[in-house]
């Protein structure tokens, strides 16, 4: 009896963990890589995972631009988005960059077309729970510009603050490069970010010029100076 006893609070223990925990997903890709669209899609299916059992799983598609030269410039790449890679290589001693690559907050790199990986370092990181509590509060748009304030559940000690803003549902073709010819979907591209110093609380900007509202969303995520990500939260664009 004791046995199952334990084995049942072992299994509560574990989904209170992972209603507690959270992921964030930062996926480096390219239009111009070839082995890129798997991953793609599977930071796709991680979200759709995530939504449908209710877990905290925030995904972000960062697109690099060493890939550009090869004849394809990636419209949503950002030489920003390959230095933050060139971070990650250094503070989790990955020793080099390359595409696709997965980071799971901040602490866990693998290939990111690797299905099997992208599941276990999920739910590894659901299973840990955040450090600080961060709420966006008062979310407004008007016109081309969203403003909101954010909340910590406690007082900071030097970390940094994420903003970013995701747009999910894109498509384009792509006309030259290795993926030429091909119409390639993406979820969560990151179209606006910026990282600022994290305070307890604050008000803040975004621009939405570039971005669909109805297809976006405004993420926000905490990093230590080790890129360990210490908690996150989200809100959709388009609402208001």
């Amino acid at each position: 009896m004791r046995v199952l006893l334990l084995f049942f609070c072992t299994i509560v223990f574990a989904q209170v963990n992972a209603q507690n925990g959270f992921a964030v997903v930062e996926l480096f890709t390219s239009q111009g890589c070839s082995s890129c669209p798997p991953a793609d899609r599977v930071l796709s299916q991680l979200l759709d995972d995530a939504d449908k059992k209710g877990t905290k799983v925030y995904g972000l598609s960062f697109h690099v631009d060493y890939w550009n030269y090869i004849g394809w410039k990636d419209p949503y790449s950002s030489a920003v988005y390959s230095q933050r890679q060139r971070n990650y290589a250094k503070s989790i001693d990955a020793h080099r960059v390359y595409t696709p690559q997965m980071v799971v907050n901040g602490s866990t790199e693998f290939v990111g077309s690797n299905k099997t990986e992208a599941n276990r370092n999920v739910e590894k990181a659901l299973t840990t729970k955040a450090a600080y509590a961060i709420e966006i509060r008062d979310w407004k748009v008007e016109g081309s510009q969203g403003s909101f304030q954010y909340q910590l559940d406690k007082a900071p000690h030097g970390e940094r603050l994420n903003i970013a803003v995701v747009e999910r549902d894109i498509e384009n073709y792509v006309s030259k490069g290795e993926n030429r010819g091909k119409t390639l979907s993406h979820d969560n591209v990151v179209r606006v970010f910026e990282s600022i110093t994290l305070k307890q609380n604050g008000k803040l900007k975004v621009d939405l010029s570039e971005v669909n509202p109805e297809k976006s969303s405004l993420i926000l995520y905490i990093q230590d100076d080790n890129l360990k990500v210490l908690g996150a939260t989200s809100v959709p664009v388009g609402k208001s």
